[in-house]
């Protein structure tokens, strides 16, 4: 256990870092220890109202300023990015494969099913990533073969049976992990075949090689200060030897970054892999509680740090991959590393994050997230011990981003004034629809938000986003409707709407604290 003390040390020695901004992510298993992280390789003001003729539904027209908690102003007419309709995504570990996704039958779950294809109505296509901390440790062998040093989990056609009736059953598109520890690339090609038997190359974005190769050292899978120059060198031999084993060549990801430790390298990287490296990975995780340290107070996951400073860390890779031909996905995230945080990952909280972290991410240029599920506390859904489905907060803050980015929503200009702590996301569909979300990040008070979406004088609808307390764990509810207590995955209740009160092309919305909605404007017909 030599290495656990040399990790302790390690972290003991950052931990200042972790005050003065965001440097840092990790494996989201609870049975390993891997966050945080450095940055060296060691360890609008109100505008004039010109749609004043149309004053339908017009109750708050005398709405004093003073008393607003943000003034929003939404320009449809400058459309950003598209949002990926295969943005959103879940990360699993293979070890979970056969009791989360699916069934010893070899089949699907229809509960896991339908909650991944309540996404469709939006036009979202989540993508499951299959990787973690498992994928280092697991390799093919369908006949029971004595082990190798370091390998824990034997790979058969069960799971590969369970991947292929899921990506028929939810057109899922798959990023799958490959075991680069073990650095056996006639095993890795025989995973590859495994799963060619059963499922189409069409269905496989890509082969992910390795999984936080940054952290190897520290989890002593390679000697003491493994660096970036032996890894790439490894990940060549690795790929030329897999490669000449697989025909077609598939798509292939790295380098699956757990921190920011080689963030820098990765111009070097984007150069010298340029030929064969078709995704981009990295990881990250705001908070940990790996090594016994102390949750985060449910609030902290609101902080700019969990949110703000994520995005700021990862816009610069997003620009440099994209610039260099690559897509870019997060394809491992969640709130607090090492399994989570009891009344924070599995709160209500963890649904505001997850909008806010989502839009952050996608507004800073990536492809696609996924979330890592499940683990002790923090998961998307989850199977009780009697199998019966718990759909989890996190769930709920993916639905509110799939609503708020429907029909391959662009990213639109939105400018707040006021100081209150509303969070404010605006997206212009296919459908010319205008999708404004707002997520009130205040603990206490109520908040009264105008948004004016210029040239938009129509009737307005709205869905809302609420929770008993910022710690709940049940009674949320989206538009009206919960999954407490769904044992299929589809959502309980009639859906409610409301119409806000409006006057010409400003809508007025009343925001309580740690509410979200959002609003729906159509095109002018």
């Amino acid at each position: 256990m030599r290495h656990n003390f040399i990790r302790f040390i390690f972290w003991l020695s950052i931990g200042l870092c972790l005050v003065m901004a965001l440097a840092c992510s990790g494996s989201g298993n609870e049975d390993d220890a891997e966050n945080q992280a450095g940055d060296d390789e060691s360890p609008g003001p109100e505008q004039d109202d010109d749609n004043n003729d149309n004053d339908d539904n017009d109750d708050n027209n005398d709405n004093d300023n003073d008393a607003l908690s943000a003034d929003v102003i939404v320009d449809p007419d400058s459309p950003g990015a598209t949002v990926p309709n295969t943005f959103l995504g879940i990360s699993v570990e293979w070890t979970h494969i056969v009791d989360y996704l699916g069934e010893n039958s070899g089949e699907a779950r229809a509960a896991t099913v339908q909650l991944l294809r309540n996404f469709e109505a939006e036009g979202h296509r989540p993508v499951v990533r299959i990787g973690g901390n498992s994928q280092d440790r697991a390799w093919w062998n369908p006949d029971g073969l004595p082990r190798p040093p370091g390998v824990e989990v034997d790979l058969d056609p069960l799971p590969v049976s369970i991947l292929a009736a899921l990506n028929e059953a939810a057109g899922t598109s798959l990023v799958l992990g490959l075991n680069l520890v073990l650095g056996d690339a006639a095993n890795a090609a025989a995973v590859i075949a495994g799963l060619d038997d059963r499922i189409s190359r069409d269905a496989v974005a890509a082969f992910e090689l390795g999984n936080e190769p940054d952290y190897y050292w520290t989890e002593g899978l390679r000697p003491l200060f493994y660096r970036y120059d032996h890894y790439r060198g490894e990940l060549e031999t690795f790929h030329d030897g897999l490669a000449a084993l697989v025909s077609p060549v598939p798509p292939f990801a790295a380098p699956a970054l757990g921190s920011t430790f080689w963030l820098r390298r990765l111009a070097d990287f984007f150069s010298a892999e340029s030929d064969w490296v078709a995704m981009i990975t990295t990881h990250v995780y705001p908070f940990t509680v790996c090594y016994d340290l102390p949750p985060p107070a449910p609030a902290r996951l609101l902080d700019d740090f969990a949110t703000v400073d994520i995005g700021v860390v990862y816009e610069p890779v997003a620009t440099a991959a994209h610039a260099a031909g690559y897509t870019y996905r997060m394809d491992e995230l969640n709130s607090v590393s090492c399994g989570g945080a009891d009344g924070v990952s599995n709160a209500y909280v963890a649904a505001l994050w997850s909008a806010d972290v989502a839009f952050r991410l996608a507004a800073a240029g990536l492809d696609g997230l996924n979330f890592h599920t499940p683990g002790t506390y923090y998961g998307v859904f989850n199977y009780d011990e009697t199998g019966a489905l718990v759909v989890m907060p996190l769930y709920y803050g993916m639905r509110l981003f799939s609503l708020a980015t429907a029909a391959n929503g662009r990213l639109l200009p939105a400018v707040s004034s006021l100081s209150k702590r509303v969070r404010v996301w605006a997206t212009l569909g296919d459908d010319g629809a205008v999708r404004v979300l707002l997520l009130n990040e205040e603990l206490t008070g109520d908040s009264l938000v105008k948004v004016r979406v210029k040239g938009r004088p129509a009737a307005a609808k709205l869905i809302r986003l609420r929770a008993p307390a910022i710690d709940a764990q049940t009674g949320l509810t989206l538009g009206g409707q919960t999954w407490d207590g769904s044992s299929d995955g589809l959502p309980l209740g009639d859906p409610e709407y409301e119409t806000p009160p409006r006057k010409g092309d400003t809508y007025y919305i009343s925001l309580p604290a740690l509410q979200a909605v959002v609003v729906t404007v159509p095109p002018v017909e």
